[in-house]
């Protein structure tokens, strides 16, 4: 073994790259999807079952939800997954 970090070869950080910007683009989806509701964060939160710390991280980037929370807000608010994870232009 030569010592070379396993996340140094370029499939690695092009797998990384990948990541970072398919959370950019739910945070861009979800900040737009939650405008489009009129709603504020707080409210939005309260009507998806979800608190409302975890509905502005998400919004931000800082972090993504799991999948129940996807869930919950899918369900609340009649919106695709896929529309939000940037898989589908359609909700």
């Amino acid at each position: 073994m030569t010592g070379r970090r396993p996340w140094g070869c370029p499939a690695a950080r092009a797998y990384g790259r990948a990541i970072r910007t398919m959370e950019n683009q739910f945070a861009v989806r979800f900040s737009e999807f939650i405008e489009e509701t009129g709603l504020s964060k707080r409210k939005f939160a309260e009507k998806a079952g979800v608190s409302a710390m975890s509905v502005s991280d998400w919004a931000s980037g800082k972090i993504q939800p799991n999948a129940e929370s996807i869930f919950l807000v899918c369900k609340a608010f009649n919106v695709s997954a896929d529309y939000l994870l940037g898989l589908s232009d359609e909700y």
